[in-house]
């Protein structure tokens, strides 16, 4: 993927989760951003980050609690919505999104890593749009499945909810 450079935005509370994400991202050959690798002393921080959204590609938030309530997260996604990014939510834990956020693909990654890794580069090369939200059901062969899966055809749908809202 010789001109993808995937942002990795998250909550410092889920720093290796973040790390194990860019080092299996790296082995498959997808150049990341991660601000704890790419960051060098003296930086002005705030400067660089958000010269490297503006950068990448393709943008990939960790949802958490703690990431959802972040002023920086926060701008950091803001900022890869108005420059038109590929974005992916990953649920780090399952978490109510905000509505700017909501039309975006989105991934569970509470149950196997790999699997999930799999699914993310399905996806961010189909380009298609997904939600993949995890959910507390079980199967009938005892595996507790974390994958409830809605694929939507297009934007329509979030954009007729949009409209609905501001009408009424």
């Amino acid at each position: 993927m010789p001109n993808m450079r995937v942002f990795i935005s998250y909550s410092r509370s889920q720093f290796y989760f973040a790390e194990s994400l860019v080092v299996s991202l790296s082995q498959r050959g997808i150049a990341t951003w991660f601000d704890n690798r790419d960051l060098n002393p003296g930086n002005l921080w705030t400067e660089v980050i958000r010269e490297n959204v503006i950068r990448c590609s393709h943008f990939i938030l960790i949802a958490s609690h703690e990431s959802l309530t972040s002023p920086y997260v926060r701008q950091e996604w803001q900022l890869a919505i108005l420059e038109h990014k590929n974005i992916y939510i990953i649920f780090f834990e399952s978490v109510e999104l905000p509505i700017e956020l909501q039309q975006y693909a989105q991934l569970s990654f509470q149950g196997s890593f790999e699997k999930a890794i799999t699914q993310l580069l399905k996806v961010i090369n189909s380009k298609m749009v997904v939600q993949i939200r995890p959910t507390k059901t079980w199967l009938p062969n005892g595996d507790k499945s974390i994958f409830s899966a809605l694929i939507i055809a297009g934007g329509l749908t979030t954009l007729l909810a949009l409209i609905s809202l501001i009408i009424y």
